[in-house]
């Protein structure tokens, strides 16, 4: 299981750092999660990174959090408090830890799924094209 959520959460991070994609779809499919999800819809690519990781990889620390999301120390500072007021992650009480609440889980479950659903549907769209091109290497 954790090996899949690193996988996607790889997904997450290579969308991110792709303008295109961040502006084209990742952060529009959090948004519409919003309904479901209370405050999805007011997160930037950085509060996303941060519940990804820690969905990826379970409780971490500070530093591990910024090590795997690349944010900045102040931004990660804001992310996390953000994060904390929507209830999606709180801090372990006998750690200096972060974890994911029930709220962030499920939020996080359907971001991951719906991550998948549209990489599937881009690959698929890719492959079509790929074959359509394949098809006319003989007018080459």
């Amino acid at each position: 299981m954790f090996k899949l959520k690193k996988r996607i959460f790889e997904i997450i991070v290579s969308s991110i750092e792709n303008p295109i994609d961040r502006r084209r779809w990742l952060m529009a499919e959090v948004a519409d999660l919003s309904p479901r999800h209370n405050g999805l819809d007011d997160l930037e690519p950085s509060e996303v990174l941060v519940l990804a990781a820690l969905f990826a990889n379970g409780v971490l620390d500070y530093s591990k959090i910024s090590k795997l999301t690349e944010v900045t120390p102040s931004s990660l500072d804001d992310s996390i408090d953000l994060l904390n007021e929507y209830d999606l992650v709180s801090e372990c009480p006998n750690s200096e830890e972060y974890q994911l609440t029930v709220k962030g889980e499920s939020a996080c479950r359907d971001i991951f799924k719906n991550v998948v659903i549209r990489k599937r549907w881009e690959l698929k769209g890719d492959l079509e094209d790929i074959e359509r091109q394949f098809s006319k290497l003989s007018e080459l």
